[in-house]
């Protein structure tokens, strides 16, 4: 071995002594002991076993070395179990960390299974978790934003008969959730919302949030309804609110597409206000008197902008229906519609749409009713 070659070697050794430093096994007994000594770069490897709750306060990576905690990606499980009192997983102002291939069980307890509250937390990565064990509680939910929260992303995850599956934003719109990525979950058989994005009162925009207008994507999700009735009032599979009517924020909307909305006997598949592009989603199994997508104002904020295209609807009493105009532009074009009232309402440009009954359906070369 040359001179050369065994510095290589040499240096190529100390890199990887460096990489797997950065991992750290952890275990039910000193995980939590680990956790408060979480440095940029680390990740936290959880061993298949029991965890009683996992708490991240003031945790914060970088955006070059995000802080990860992770259970084991095949074989047995990390379970973080719920106590009653307490948010199963909670944040507290943390950013640039992931949480990924964990299973959360709420135990039965009025507790959400992932919160952040507070203070604000940031580019955070929910990633590949299992939720489930919640009890018969629609204000129990499965991921739960309740301060503002920016550069999220929600991806892989399955969420099992939460009261509520994902609930992002405060109930009075104080704590806009901004700029996140939701994509890859199931959520299936929630009592109430699959999802809902609260709307958003003006806001001073945090320092490290870059300049707008942002974007949320709302992509290849499967949000699944069942027949039982919502103690707290029905609610739609998916529901957007709307945003700030001036300053940060205003010019901000939501774009969904490719996702497979089935099934809710007493509410819609979708409503939307504010500022939406909808499009190339499956939408199926509406109730006889409900709507597939339904767009009008919610919590006073009205409907800026709503375009609708591309869509493919099986069933319900009306495919798609505008309640009220789009102050700036309203769209609804090349859709599928197969319902008993395909498409309705104040709409200002639409065309090139195929409409039929649901029973028609089967006589169109696209998806076809049968395959769903």
């Amino acid at each position: 071995m040359n001179f050369r070659t065994l510095l290589f070697t040499i240096a190529v050794t100390m890199f990887c002594a460096v990489v797997q430093a950065d991992v750290i096994p952890a275990t039910p007994d000193n995980y939590k002991r680990l956790l408060r000594q979480l440095e940029p770069g680390d990740v936290l490897k959880l061993e298949a076993g029991t965890y009683r709750r996992l708490t991240l306060r003031n945790i914060h990576g970088t955006p070059e070395e995000w802080i990860t905690i992770t259970g084991p990606t095949q074989g047995e499980p990390a379970v973080i179990i719920g106590e009653a009192g307490y948010n199963t997983v909670q944040l507290y102002g943390s950013s640039y960390v992931a949480i990924k291939n964990l299973t959360v069980n709420v135990n039965g307890l009025p507790v959400d299974a992932i919160n952040a509250k507070q203070s604000i937390s940031h580019h955070i990565l929910i990633e590949n978790n299992i939720l489930r064990g919640f009890p018969i509680n629609q204000q129990v939910v499965g991921i739960n934003t309740k301060s503002t929260a920016f550069n999220w992303t929600i991806r892989g995850n399955t969420i099992i008969e939460a009261g509520t599956g994902i609930y992002l934003g405060n109930s009075n719109g104080n704590a806009p959730f901004i700029a996140g990525r939701v994509e890859n979950n199931i959520v299936v058989k929630p009592l109430g919302y699959c999802m809902q994005i609260k709307h958003q009162n003006s806001y001073q925009p945090p320092k490290e949030l870059e300049l707008g207008p942002h974007t949320t994507l709302i992509r290849h999700n499967v949000f699944i309804k069942d027949d039982r009735k919502s103690p707290d009032g029905n609610r739609p599979n998916l529901l957007v609110g709307g945003f700030p009517e001036e300053g940060p924020g205003s010019d901000d909307h939501y774009e969904i597409y490719g996702n497979l909305f089935y099934h809710n006997p007493r509410e819609s598949l979708f409503q939307g206000t504010g500022r939406i592009l909808i499009h190339d989603n499956t939408f199926a199994g509406a109730g006889e008197e409900q709507t597939a997508i339904l767009v009008r104002p919610h919590e006073g904020k009205p409907v800026k902008i709503a375009h609708v295209y591309d869509n493919t609807i099986y069933g319900g009493a009306r495919g798609i229906r505008f309640g009220a105009a789009a102050q700036e532009s309203g769209i609804v074009m090349g859709n599928r519609v197969f319902a008993d009232n395909p498409i309705s309402g104040y709409i200002e440009v639409w065309g090139e749409n195929v409409v039929g009954t649901l029973e028609s359906a089967p006589d169109y070369d696209y998806l076809g009713i049968d395959s769903l």
